[in-house]
């Protein structure tokens, strides 16, 4: 029995279903090229911005970048970070980060990497900085500074 047209066969499908596996990467942006900010889903919202490394004066690629929700009783306020549920993104080469079709509510920013120091973006008193998003828009949240450095190998 001749196993060589079997085995050419099933090399071809193996093929054929890993290059499937990896239509996704047509949607990355091209290097040198903006990243696409895309319109929120009905009743969600999109936040982006660039992270600048104060620590290096250039962006910070590669920065992780989440949305900790926001919760109020009364005036007063509490924001929660959920590594698991929490919207986020990491930013592109250039620093800048986009997190589409997050829920339309106060959000604080918080900026991390992957060792576990995190950063979060305060309000010229000193303390978290909150945003509003509305559903159905897109949030510009523009440059935003942190003295966390990059990892460089």
């Amino acid at each position: 029995m001749n196993r060589k047209p079997l085995i050419l066969t099933l090399g071809l499908i193996f093929t054929l279903v890993l290059l499937a596996g990896c239509g996704g990467a047509k949607d990355k942006t091209p290097v040198g090229q903006a990243t696409a900010i895309p319109e929120p889903e009905a009743g969600k919202t999109t936040v982006t911005g660039k992270i600048m490394s104060t620590s290096l004066s250039q962006p910070y690629p590669k920065a992780a970048v989440w949305l900790a929700e926001v919760y109020r009783e009364g005036g007063d306020g509490v924001y929660v970070l959920d590594h698991a549920f929490s919207p986020a993104a990491y930013a592109d080469d250039n620093g800048v980060f986009v997190i589409a079709n997050a829920d339309a509510k106060e959000y604080v920013i918080v900026v991390g990497d992957p060792e576990g120091l995190y950063e979060v973006i305060p309000d010229e008193a000193g303390v978290a900085r909150v945003w509003m998003t509305e559903a159905g828009k897109v949030l510009d949240v523009g440059e935003l500074s942190v003295s966390l450095s990059p990892s460089i190998p």
